[in-house]
């Protein structure tokens, strides 16, 4: 899901004329990074097929249709109900202001009371009601389905991250929540991300990693079932997000440059979902060796 700023602008870029240059934010921009467009500084001007594009990618990927108009309400159920007598008309989405766990573990509230986690459900909560201080080890997984296949986890993660606490990411205000959760995290917590196996997914995780030690959840060994399910057109699209990478690798550390140069040289882009499917080991691997 994206956010109401993001709309406004996607909104702004595919109504522009063909090629008009038009100013947007970080996210957005990120976004555009993501699918290969032409950004000239803060501004992106788009055709006709490059506007159809996003219009796919954003339904695909982040489950909004540019195309509807969005309804004009952000009220709650709860908060609609006071209002009017049919409460469903609110337009609010339940979970989207909600982080949403998994692992087996438990998740300690500030009340004092805790939840026994098990992989095979997933828990929405409020971040203001959770005691972050207990929390030990975390996992941040990209995708949705990830999440829902938590009990695989378990038989690929490294030894030290088997018990840990899992969370999506999500998207638009999720993916906020979530960088919260991570900024309240004490120094002791072990924190690793899990991506896409792929440029975007990279990038990602190294600038991630970059605000706050952390690890990167890569595979060990591509076997060749998975190598078949690599999707190339996913890899030119987001080649822009590994040049930076690659030509900067001799400063991470010397197995994540292995990945990089990895990435490029295979043009590698396995998505998450395959990576579990097929129960590819994961290793730890750190920005740096220091």
């Amino acid at each position: 899901m994206i956010t109401g700023t993001q709309r406004a602008m996607l909104l702004k870029l595919i109504n522009a004329k063909e090629y008009e240059k038009i100013k947007v934010g970080k996210s957005v921009k990120d976004m555009m990074s993501d699918l290969g467009l032409n950004i000239i500084g803060n501004k992106i001007c788009l055709s006709t097929r490059e506007k159809q594009k996003i219009i796919r990618y954003i339904r695909e990927h982040h489950g909004e249709d540019l195309e509807k108009k969005p309804q004009t309400t952000d009220r709650s159920r709860l908060s609609r109900s006071t209002l009017a007598p049919n409460e469903k008309r609110g337009g609010y989405a339940v979970f989207g202001s909600m982080l949403n766990f998994s692992g087996n573990t438990c998740l300690w509230f500030k009340d004092g009371t805790s939840v026994g986690l098990n992989t095979n459900a997933i828990l929405s909560c409020d971040l203001n009601t959770i005691d972050i201080s207990k929390i030990s080890s975390l996992i941040v997984v990209e995708n949705g389905d990830t999440i829902i296949h938590a009990k695989i986890l378990p038989e690929i993660l490294p030894l030290s991250y088997k018990n840990s606490l899992i969370v999506f990411r999500g998207y638009g205000e999720n993916i906020v929540l979530v960088h919260n959760l991570v900024k309240m995290l004490s120094k002791e917590c072990t924190l690793g991300y899990f991506f896409d196996y792929d440029p975007s997914g990279l990038k990602m995780m190294i600038a991630e990693g970059k605000k706050r030690d952390s690890a990167l959840l890569l595979p060990k060994a591509l076997p060749k079932e998975v190598i078949k399910l690599n999707k190339k057109e996913t890899f030119n699209i987001q080649y822009n997000d590994l040049q930076p990478l690659y030509a900067q690798r001799q400063n991470f550390s010397q197995r994540l440059c292995e990945h990089i140069e990895n990435i490029k040289d295979n043009e590698y882009a396995i998505t998450q979902e395959n990576l579990v499917a097929h129960r590819v080991l994961l290793e730890e691997v750190f920005l740096t060796d220091n």
